[in-house]
C-alpha cells in the first residue's frame, strides 16, 4: 500500500493492491472519513467536507468503481493510517459502513448514516440509537423508547 502524491492538479492516490483510491484532504483535529459515492463531486458532500474541515481532519475519498465496499473500507483506514476514524456516509455507503463497524467494531470510533428521505410515514427514515452499555437495563431501554417513539412520531404531532 502507497500514498503516492497526486498530479499536479488532481487529489492524492491510495494504491492498495491494484486498486487505487483518490481522495480530498483537509483540516485538523479528530478524523472523518466522509463516503459519498461521487466523493466531494456530490453537493452535499462538498458543502459537508468544507464545514466538517473546520474542526477535524476530513478525509474525502472517491470509491472505485466494482470494489467491494467492505474489504476497500479496510484497506482504506489500513492504508491512510487511521485510528479510530469516525465514519459519515452517504448512500448507499451507509449499509456496508455499519457492516464494517459491526465486524471490526476496534476500528471505527463513530459512525453516522445520512439518509436523504425525509422519515413521514411513508419514505423509509432511518435511526441510529446509542445505548450506554455502562448503564443499568432500565435505563437503557427507557433511552431508546424515547428516541425510537421521537422519530417514529415526529411528523405525526
Amino acid at each position: 500500500m502507497s500514498d503516492r502524491p497526486s498530479l499536479p492538479d488532481g487529489p492524492p492516490v491510495l494504491r492498495t493492491g491494484v486498486i487505487e483510491t483518490c481522495y480530498h484532504r483537509a483540516g485538523k483535529g479528530p478524523s472523518i472519513l466522509l463516503l459519498f459515492a461521487d466523493g466531494i463531486a456530490d453537493p452535499l458532500g462538498a458543502q459537508l467536507f468544507e464545514r466538517l474541515a473546520s474542526r477535524n481532519r476530513v478525509i474525502a475519498p472517491t470509491p472505485p468503481p466494482g470494489v467491494e465496499p467492505t474489504s476497500w473500507l479496510r484497506d482504506l483506514i489500513e492504508g491512510l493510517g487511521l485510528v479510530r476514524p469516525a465514519i459519515v456516509a452517504d448512500e448507499p455507503l451507509g449499509l456496508p459502513s455499519l457492516a464494517f463497524s459491526m465486524q471490526e467494531p476496534d476500528r471505527v470510533g463513530a459512525i453516522v448514516v445520512l439518509a436523504r428521505a425525509a422519515h413521514d410515514g411513508t419514505d423509509a427514515g432511518l435511526l441510529c440509537v446509542r445505548i450506554d452499555p455502562a448503564s443499568d437495563l432500565a435505563t437503557r431501554a427507557a433511552a431508546a423508547e424515547a428516541q425510537i417513539v421521537s422519530f417514529l412520531h415526529a411528523d405525526r404531532e
